[in-house]
């Protein structure tokens, strides 16, 4: 029997465990749901795994071995730009297939990518053997004689190597994405985190100094996509598996292509963890730049709502695709309310309480002014409709046309950011992006979202009383 539309609860249950009809709308809905719980879990257990490893990482190898693993571990991040963007393009290419429902098309941009990928790691990973004797990484990263040469050279091995042997089979966590099955590539993540949290406890108990460390951290977590890629494409897609049979040279260039746009966004997103200390560093010098740093970090709290949004991105594509274009328009519009009242409360709590936090989180003198946090809520606000228009845009024509208003709202951003910082101090960098991105990426943005979600019939109609 259906739930009773009535009780809320009930109806809720019913839409997760499926005995609510809807058909493709509430299926949708049911996937992302599963997903965001699925995310909350396995970043849950991500944070507290750090928690926990970071004492012990200090405890056994010492603050500077310490500080080298943290490094690491944080450069994870950008080996993401060596898949050239084709992972972001494939679980959008994924989706877009799978909602028009040419299973042979999503086949064939897997196996072009997966052997794309695999060359590519495996070119890299030749160079970097031959390179990295002569590498002098105690020198680059600047680490005492207590941490010589041979120790460096080892855990940069580690930890290049174990990166890029992960690379090709990360794509099977972008194909789940674009299935809606993104609940299952985080449960797998999770039980990485675990046995990852095992491996580097071992490792420190065992003594095997900071490379052992590594390869056992790292080295399970490319295992566990491995095992993953393995129980995905050899048991439950095996429709999908990558063949060498399915590559295609023009499918491969086509997906690169689509890979540099993505990986072009990803660099522009990135920027602004770059260029703001370095503007703020030639403006008010580097002592200035601790306390920028600090409030991006404490008002990032402030974007969880990105979390809820991500598994809307495949749905959007593969509604599209089905030109299911009411469902799209709906949603869209709930995600845009939802997000930007979620990030607003948010904001408005961080500028409020952003003095009081600072004062005690921090172990210097440097007090926030309100233009600063106001600056910090205002941008947020920005990102999380960007984040939530980029969903119905990263898909077929508009991902090009939303690359350029990105980057001319990122050249003119940049511009104002050398001014302003002069004239305002620290708030005058957050609010030139602010300006930048208010007046020309957020109206345009939405008018192209719209335009998406409109269905060619309105389009037309549109132009026509136009």
């Amino acid at each position: 029997m259906e739930p009773s539309a009535s009780n809320p609860w009930r109806r809720w249950i019913g839409l997760l465990t499926g005995k609510v009809a809807g058909g493709r709308s509430a299926d949708r809905y049911r996937r992302a749901i599963w997903t965001i719980l699925a995310s909350g879990l396995s970043k849950t257990g991500g944070l507290l795994s750090m928690l926990i490893l970071v004492p012990l990482v200090m405890k056994y190898l010492g603050d500077e071995r310490a500080g080298v693993w943290m490094t690491m571990n944080s450069l994870t991040v950008l080996v993401g730009f060596a898949d050239l963007g084709m992972g972001t393009g494939l679980m959008t290419k994924v989706a877009q297939a799978m909602g028009a429902q040419r299973e042979d098309l999503a086949r064939r941009a897997i196996s072009s990518c997966f052997f794309v990928l695999l060359g590519v790691s495996m070119v890299l990973g030749v160079v970097f053997v031959l390179l990295n004797p002569a590498l002098h990484w105690d020198r680059i990263l600047k680490t005492t004689t207590d941490l010589g040469r041979e120790e460096m050279s080892a855990a940069m091995l580690a930890f290049v190597l174990v990166t890029l042997a992960g690379l090709p089979f990360s794509l099977v966590e972008r194909v789940q994405s674009g299935q809606q099955e993104g609940f299952s590539s985080h449960l797998w993540q999770g039980g990485a985190t675990l046995l990852s949290l095992a491996g580097v406890w071992l490792a420190l108990r065992s003594g095997w100094g900071l490379p052992g460390v590594l390869w056992a951290g790292l080295g399970i977590r490319t295992l566990m996509l491995v095992a993953n890629w393995a129980v995905y494409f050899l048991g439950q897609r095996r429709a999908l598996c990558p063949r060498w049979s399915e590559c295609s040279r023009e499918t491969a260039w086509d997906m690169i292509r689509l890979g540099m746009v993505f990986l072009w966004l990803n660099v522009l997103a990135f920027n602004w963890w770059l260029v703001d200390p370095i503007v703020i560093t030639r403006a008010l010098g580097a002592d200035a730049v601790a306390g920028y740093g600090a409030m991006q970090r404490l008002f990032a709290v402030g974007l969880v709502a990105q979390y809820l949004v991500m598994p809307l991105w495949p749905a959007f594509g593969e509604a599209l695709a089905r030109r299911d274009y009411d469902w799209a328009r709906v949603t869209m519009h709930r995600a845009l309310v939802g997000t930007v009242v979620l990030t607003a409360v948010l904001g408005l709590v961080l500028v409020i309480l952003g003095p009081w936090i600072t004062r005690h989180w921090l172990p210097t003198a440097f007090v926030p002014t309100l233009g600063l946090l106001a600056g910090m809520a205002c941008l947020n606000l920005l990102l999380i409709v960007a984040w939530t228009l980029s969903g119905v845009l990263v898909h077929g024509s508009y991902l090009r046309r939303q690359a350029g208003l990105y980057t001319v709202a990122a050249v003119m951003a940049f511009a104002l950011k050398l001014w302003l910082v002069r004239v305002w101090g620290l708030s005058g960098v957050v609010w030139a992006s602010v300006i930048a991105f208010g007046l020309i990426y957020a109206p345009m943005a939405f008018r192209l979202a719209r335009e998406a979600v409109a269905g060619p019939g309105s389009r037309a109609g549109t132009g026509r009383t136009a």
